[in-house]
């Protein structure tokens, strides 16, 4: 089974620390993960200060070796030069994208799983 895994929550609500528990369990049990995608308020997930998950989310995406992306218009409303100007503030392996890749995500997983939202 291939999951595509969208984060809407920040990453002070519980959604998100189930997200990540959740993504843990499926890669566990041997599905795969098409991708993670960070819109709206789930982009600060993926911000390296200030972030509680940002240690799991970045070993989660590394050592599994999952595309991640970020919601470009996400990124700059909440985060301004987050996605260029100031790269270094995003944890490592993390794609700055288009809704495009949220679509292609929909029509390429078995089971598309949202948190938050």
């Amino acid at each position: 089974m291939i999951y595509a895994i969208n984060i809407f929550c920040e990453p002070t609500t519980p959604a998100s620390s189930i997200a990540a528990r959740f993504t843990k369990q499926v890669i566990s049990e041997g599905h795969g993960v098409y991708r993670l995608f960070f819109y709206g308020d789930g982009v600060s997930n993926l911000l390296q200060r200030e972030n509680p998950l940002a240690s799991i989310w970045s070993e989660l995406i590394t050592q599994h070796n999952i595309d991640a992306v970020a919601c470009v218009s996400s990124l700059n409303a909440r985060h301004p030069g987050a996605d260029s100007a100031q790269p270094e503030t995003l944890i490592p392996n993390i794609s700055v994208s288009g809704l495009g890749q949220y679509i292609d995500s929909l029509l390429q997983a078995d089971r598309v799983i949202n948190f938050g939202g």
